[in-house]
Protein backbone atom coordinates (compact mmCIF):
# COMPACT_ATOMS: atom_id res chain seq x y z
CA UNK A 1 0.00 0.00 0.00
CA UNK A 2 2.87 2.42 -0.11
CA UNK A 3 2.48 3.34 -3.47
CA UNK A 4 4.15 6.55 -4.46
CA UNK A 5 6.31 6.60 -1.40
CA UNK A 6 9.70 5.41 -0.90
CA UNK A 7 8.81 3.80 2.42
CA UNK A 8 6.65 2.40 5.07
CA UNK A 9 7.50 5.13 7.18
CA UNK A 10 6.78 7.73 5.24
CA UNK A 11 3.61 6.45 3.90
CA UNK A 12 2.12 6.12 7.34
CA UNK A 13 3.17 9.20 8.52
CA UNK A 14 1.33 11.20 5.36
CA UNK A 15 -1.52 9.55 6.46
CA UNK A 16 -1.13 10.93 10.14
CA UNK A 17 -1.04 6.76 11.66
CA UNK A 18 1.63 4.99 13.79
CA UNK A 19 4.09 3.08 11.32
CA UNK A 20 2.72 -0.15 13.24
CA UNK A 21 -0.44 -0.03 12.86
CA UNK A 22 0.33 0.85 8.89
CA UNK A 23 2.44 -2.40 8.37
CA UNK A 24 0.04 -4.21 10.22
CA UNK A 25 -2.65 -3.70 7.80
CA UNK A 26 -0.16 -4.10 4.67
CA UNK A 27 1.09 -7.48 6.14
CA UNK A 28 -1.86 -8.60 7.00
CA UNK A 29 -1.83 -9.05 10.11
CA UNK A 30 -4.14 -6.48 12.00
CA UNK A 31 -7.62 -6.56 9.96
CA UNK A 32 -8.62 -3.39 8.44
CA UNK A 33 -12.05 -1.46 9.54
CA UNK A 34 -14.79 0.02 6.81
CA UNK A 35 -13.63 3.11 7.76
CA UNK A 36 -9.69 2.91 7.50
CA UNK A 37 -10.33 0.49 4.31
CA UNK A 38 -12.37 4.02 3.27
CA UNK A 39 -9.70 6.29 4.32
CA UNK A 40 -6.57 3.87 2.62
CA UNK A 41 -8.79 3.78 -0.67
CA UNK A 42 -9.02 7.95 -0.97
CA UNK A 43 -5.68 8.46 0.59
CA UNK A 44 -4.09 5.84 -2.55
CA UNK A 45 -6.99 6.52 -4.94
CA UNK A 46 -7.78 3.20 -5.04
CA UNK A 47 -10.92 1.11 -4.35
CA UNK A 48 -12.63 -0.17 -0.94
CA UNK A 49 -12.64 -3.86 -3.24
CA UNK A 50 -8.63 -3.35 -3.34
CA UNK A 51 -8.11 -2.48 -0.15
CA UNK A 52 -9.95 -5.15 1.85
CA UNK A 53 -9.84 -7.92 -1.03
CA UNK A 54 -6.54 -7.18 -3.06
CA UNK A 55 -9.02 -7.26 -6.31
CA UNK A 56 -9.87 -4.36 -8.28
CA UNK A 57 -12.82 -5.22 -10.15
CA UNK A 58 -12.05 -1.84 -12.41
CA UNK A 59 -11.41 -4.42 -14.78
CA UNK A 60 -10.62 -3.54 -18.62
CA UNK A 61 -12.74 -1.23 -19.99
CA UNK A 62 -14.16 0.15 -16.80
CA UNK A 63 -13.59 4.24 -16.06
CA UNK A 64 -13.84 4.59 -12.28
CA UNK A 65 -16.04 7.41 -11.06
CA UNK A 66 -16.75 8.71 -7.55
CA UNK A 67 -19.93 9.37 -5.54
CA UNK A 68 -19.79 12.72 -3.87
CA UNK A 69 -23.51 12.69 -2.22
CA UNK A 70 -27.20 12.96 -2.85
CA UNK A 71 -28.88 16.19 -4.95
CA UNK A 72 -31.93 17.28 -3.42
CA UNK A 73 -35.01 16.83 -6.12
CA UNK A 74 -37.97 17.40 -3.83
CA UNK A 75 -36.45 16.43 -0.59
CA UNK A 76 -34.11 18.39 1.98
CA UNK A 77 -30.35 17.24 1.58
CA UNK A 78 -27.55 18.88 2.98
CA UNK A 79 -25.62 19.53 -0.12
CA UNK A 80 -21.31 20.16 0.33
CA UNK A 81 -20.44 23.71 0.00
CA UNK A 82 -16.70 22.84 -1.33
CA UNK A 83 -16.84 20.42 -3.81
CA UNK A 84 -13.03 19.97 -4.31
CA UNK A 85 -12.91 19.21 -0.93
CA UNK A 86 -15.76 16.95 -0.51
CA UNK A 87 -14.95 13.36 0.47
CA UNK A 88 -16.08 10.56 -1.97
CA UNK A 89 -18.20 7.98 -0.30
CA UNK A 90 -18.09 5.36 -2.67
CA UNK A 91 -17.23 4.85 -6.82
CA UNK A 92 -19.41 3.14 -9.59
CA UNK A 93 -17.69 1.66 -12.03
CA UNK A 94 -18.72 1.87 -15.39
CA UNK A 95 -17.95 -0.89 -18.18
CA UNK A 96 -17.49 1.60 -21.42
CA UNK A 97 -15.94 -1.78 -23.59
CA UNK A 98 -19.74 -2.89 -23.12
CA UNK A 99 -21.37 0.73 -23.95
CA UNK A 100 -22.57 2.42 -26.80
CA UNK A 101 -23.50 6.56 -27.01
CA UNK A 102 -26.48 7.05 -28.52
CA UNK A 103 -27.65 11.13 -28.68
CA UNK A 104 -31.01 11.80 -28.16
CA UNK A 105 -33.16 13.94 -30.96
CA UNK A 106 -36.68 15.16 -30.78
CA UNK A 107 -38.51 16.65 -27.60
CA UNK A 108 -40.90 13.54 -26.81
CA UNK A 109 -38.93 12.27 -23.64
CA UNK A 110 -38.38 15.92 -21.98
CA UNK A 111 -38.17 16.36 -19.04
CA UNK A 112 -36.05 13.57 -18.57
CA UNK A 113 -33.92 13.37 -21.70
CA UNK A 114 -33.29 16.64 -23.65
CA UNK A 115 -32.34 16.82 -27.61
CA UNK A 116 -28.69 16.90 -27.66
CA UNK A 117 -27.85 14.44 -24.66
CA UNK A 118 -26.01 11.18 -24.83
CA UNK A 119 -26.92 8.05 -23.48
CA UNK A 120 -24.59 5.63 -22.12
CA UNK A 121 -26.52 2.33 -23.08
CA UNK A 122 -25.47 -1.12 -22.93
CA UNK A 123 -24.14 -3.01 -26.09
CA UNK A 124 -25.61 -5.87 -25.64
CA UNK A 125 -29.81 -5.86 -26.05
CA UNK A 126 -31.88 -7.78 -23.62
CA UNK A 127 -35.04 -8.93 -23.63
CA UNK A 128 -37.98 -6.06 -23.33
CA UNK A 129 -39.65 -8.05 -20.30
CA UNK A 130 -36.06 -7.16 -18.24
CA UNK A 131 -36.50 -3.76 -19.16
CA UNK A 132 -40.78 -2.85 -18.34
CA UNK A 133 -41.39 -0.07 -16.14
CA UNK A 134 -38.08 1.42 -17.20
CA UNK A 135 -36.82 4.23 -19.24
CA UNK A 136 -35.11 2.31 -22.46
CA UNK A 137 -34.11 2.26 -25.95
CA UNK A 138 -35.96 0.17 -28.22
CA UNK A 139 -36.37 -1.00 -31.82
CA UNK A 140 -39.86 -1.79 -32.71
CA UNK A 141 -40.87 -4.27 -35.38
CA UNK A 142 -43.10 -2.90 -37.58
CA UNK A 143 -40.80 0.02 -38.90
CA UNK A 144 -37.13 -0.29 -37.44
CA UNK A 145 -37.56 2.75 -35.40
CA UNK A 146 -34.94 3.23 -31.98
CA UNK A 147 -36.66 5.17 -29.52
CA UNK A 148 -35.85 6.36 -25.93
CA UNK A 149 -39.22 5.27 -23.99
CA UNK A 150 -40.47 4.21 -20.82
CA UNK A 151 -41.32 0.56 -21.43
CA UNK A 152 -44.46 -0.81 -19.95
CA UNK A 153 -46.52 -4.09 -20.82
CA UNK A 154 -49.25 -3.79 -23.10
CA UNK A 155 -52.73 -5.39 -22.45
CA UNK A 156 -51.25 -8.59 -25.30
CA UNK A 157 -48.94 -10.71 -24.49
CA UNK A 158 -45.26 -10.40 -26.25
CA UNK A 159 -46.49 -6.63 -27.12
CA UNK A 160 -45.29 -2.99 -25.20
CA UNK A 161 -46.86 0.09 -24.26
CA UNK A 162 -44.11 2.91 -25.00
CA UNK A 163 -44.69 5.63 -22.74
CA UNK A 164 -43.54 9.08 -23.88
CA UNK A 165 -42.92 12.11 -21.25
CA UNK A 166 -44.77 14.61 -23.19
CA UNK A 167 -45.84 12.85 -26.69
CA UNK A 168 -48.40 9.94 -27.81
CA UNK A 169 -48.16 6.69 -26.22
CA UNK A 170 -47.88 3.60 -28.75
CA UNK A 171 -49.77 0.70 -27.37
CA UNK A 172 -49.63 -2.82 -28.47
CA UNK A 173 -46.26 -2.86 -29.75
CA UNK A 174 -44.02 -5.43 -31.07
CA UNK A 175 -40.15 -4.92 -30.35
CA UNK A 176 -37.37 -6.51 -31.96
CA UNK A 177 -34.67 -5.52 -29.37
CA UNK A 178 -34.33 -3.16 -26.23
CA UNK A 179 -31.05 -1.90 -24.90
CA UNK A 180 -31.03 -0.82 -21.28
CA UNK A 181 -29.92 2.54 -20.27
CA UNK A 182 -26.71 3.19 -18.02
CA UNK A 183 -26.58 6.84 -18.02
CA UNK A 184 -26.65 10.42 -19.72
CA UNK A 185 -23.83 12.90 -20.86
CA UNK A 186 -25.56 16.04 -21.10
Amino acid sequence: MKRGYDTRRAAAHAMGISEVTYGQHENGTRPISKNAAERYARFFGSTIDYILTGRDRRGAGNVYVPVMGKVGAGAQVDMPTDYAGSEILDDIAINLAEASLLQIEGESMMPRYLPGEWLIVDRHPVSPEHLINQYAVVQVETDGRRLVKMLRKSANPGRYRLVSGNGTEEDNVALIAAWRIKGTIA
